[in-house]
């Protein structure tokens, strides 16, 4: 687990740092985006070992985030968790079309989610 990186990518600024913090005791290095544009950039500079990603963002979204890292050989392979307010089957099926490792609705378990984390990346 030491030294895994995980790109938090929220437009909502409380949501990345209640989360960092969370992470960070956790042992984990954060990296933060606050849309799907820096996002993407971010993941394929540093190609962390895990993403969690809203869909609802300005500039490029979640769903539109995942296929251009579905679309890059850089980072096809990194695990995406998908933390979001969306709760219905059209969003589940885009982000399992993605290839998203699991799905939260937020509100959501933060114990649930950190054992994702760990099942995921270690």
């Amino acid at each position: 687990m030491a030294g895994r990186s995980i790109l938090l990518v929220d437009d909502d600024t409380d949501f990345l740092d209640m989360l960092e913090v969370r992470l960070s005791r956790n042992g984990y290095k954060v990296l933060r985006a606050i849309d799907g544009i820096q996002g993407t950039e971010i993941a394929k500079k540093a190609k962390p070992d895990l993403i969690i990603m809203d869909i609802l963002m300005p500039g490029k979204d979640g769903i539109q985030m995942g296929a251009d890292l579905l679309s890059s050989f850089d980072t096809m392979l990194i695990p995406v968790v998908v933390v979001t307010a969306l709760d219905d089957a059209e969003t589940k099926a885009k982000a399992r079309k993605l290839g998203a490792a699991a799905f939260f609705t937020k509100p959501f378990d933060e114990n649930k989610l950190m054992s994702t984390i760990k099942r995921l990346i270690g």
